[in-house]
Parts: structure tokens; sequence; C-alpha cells
């Protein structure tokens, strides 16, 4: 039965987690409760396909996690390598456009990376992301022609009829072609699913922040989640975005909170979050 097969893993992993040290236990305790929970679908009556399932999203987790070789301290602008496309499709089972990654489209995704975009979503309490963000960032159109260099400002304006009233504000960005990027920093993003992985509604990811002077891969993320619903489409159920529920590691980053939100909604910014991690913003 696959809860035997769980029980063994976890004995193993307590093992494991005295090799790897503090930086690798949260992921790894990530990973066993993930595990735990979705065992219990594995079922007699859930046949065979979903216990494949479920043993291949075990041995998936076991490897996903945050891997921080080195840091830089006070980067002004990155590159993005690879953008995201827009209108993605949630409910091809077979497409390779990264569902695990998903961090918005297009344009959305750019700006994500620039100081003071995030400023709508308030102060960061204690524990969660800062999301401090960068003074420009360089990357392709969607279509992966041209280059162009992006860079934001917060705008306020005041209400004369009610001048006691705090000003409003909002953030606008510009951008300005060019011909080639300049920036040492590169993050980039592949989907590693295999067909098998496919086979079960389960989908890998790995993002990458490199030195593109040197080569150097600086830091992964590599992630995998499925789908409990296996591509049902009842009541206009979209797959992947409820396989964020079940995820590895976990697109929680405010551990804590009073509400879990759904997986796919934390979904947005995960990009940034992570790399601020390795590329630290300049001040």
């Amino acid at each position: 039965m696959f809860f035997h097969t769980t029980a063994t893993s976890v004995s193993r992993s307590i093992q494991l987690l005295k090799r790897v040290g503090v930086r690798r236990i949260s992921l790894m305790v990530s990973w066993l409760a993930l595990v735990l929970a979705i065992s219990a679908c594995a079922s007699p009556g859930k046949g065979a396909h979903t216990e494949r399932a479920l043993q291949i999203m075990a041995e998936r987790c076991r490897v996903a996690g945050e891997y921080i070789h080195s840091t830089v301290r006070d980067v002004d602008g990155i590159v993005l390598l690879k953008p995201r496309v827009p209108d993605l499709d949630f409910s091809d089972q077979y497409l390779m456009n990264d569902p695990y990654g998903r961090d918005g489209d297009g344009k959305g995704y750019i700006v994500r990376f620039l100081r003071g975009e995030s400023r709508q979503l308030g102060v960061a309490k204690e524990g969660e992301p800062q999301r401090k963000g960068y003074k420009y960032v360089q990357a392709r159109e969607t279509d992966g022609s041209d280059w162009k260099n992006y860079t934001g400002a917060v705008e306020f304006s005041f209400d004369r009829a009610r001048p006691q009233s705090p000003p409003s504000s909002r953030f606008v960005s510009f951008e300005e072609p060019i011909q080639l990027p300049t920036a040492r920093y590169g993050v980039s993003y592949e989907d590693i699913s295999t067909r098998e992985d496919r086979d079960h509604w389960i989908a890998g990811s790995r993002l990458s922040v490199i030195d593109r002077f040197t080569g150097e891969v600086l830091a992964e993320r590599v992630g995998y989640m499925v789908d409990m619903g296996f591509g049902s489409r009842v009541n206009g159920r979209r797959p992947w975005l409820h396989a964020a529920d079940h995820a590895c590691p976990s697109f929680d980053r405010f551990p804590g909170g009073e509400q879990r939100q759904k997986g796919f909604s934390m979904q947005f910014r995960q990009t940034a979050d992570f790399v601020e991690k390795v590329l630290l913003p300049v001040d």
C-alpha cells in the first residue's frame, strides 16, 4: 500500500534531515506534510493510476526545494532570459508551459520585479517577503524579439476637494528599447516535467538564477505539483490551477496566516520572492 511506502519515506527523511542541516529542514517538513496529506487519496477505489501518481509525486518531492549556492548584494538590475507568454492554458495536460512557475504573463511578469510595484500590497509583516524590487529589469518582448529596459515609479496624487486626505498612489512603468542586455545576473525557467509526469497530471519546474558573465548557477528552485482531480473540468474546473494546492515546495509564503489562501492565488510574485533571496537589491 502507498501509506506503507510513505511511512518508509518518512523514516528515511528523518535520517536525511540530520545530514542536510537546518537550511533544508523547513522544505523537508513541507514535503513530508504534502506526502502525508495526498496519501489519503490513495484508496483501493482510486485505482492503480492514482496510486502511481502519488508515488511519482512523492519521488519528485524528495528532490524539490530551494538550492541557494551563493548570494550577491547590492544588485540594481536583472535580466529575464525567458519571457512568460500571455494567455496561459490551465487545462492542457501536455503543454510544456511550466504551470508550476506561473507568475503572471507578458509585461505583468516583468514589472513584478521592479522597485515600487509591490507597494500596493502594503508593508510586509515579519516573516513575509519584503519585496524591495530592482531599479531596472531587462527583458525581451513576449514574442522573443526585441530587448527592452524597464523601470518604474510610484506616482502620488492629491484630492483638492479633500486636502486633509492622504495622497493616493499608483505604480507606473516605463520601457525603452535596447540592443542587448547589460545586467550581469539573469533569471530563467524551464518545464522539467517528463511524459510520465504529465500522464499523471504532474508538472515540474526549475527556476534558475545565473551569473551571465561566468555561467555560474547561483541558485535553483525545483518544484512540482499534481492535480488530484486528474484533469477533471466539471463545472469549469481548471486543472493546473487546482494542482497548485498540492505542490512542493508549497506556494504558501505566509505561514501562520489567519486564513489559508488557495495555492494558485499565492503563485503570483513567487519568482521575485525567490530571486530576491539570491540577488539582494541595492538600497
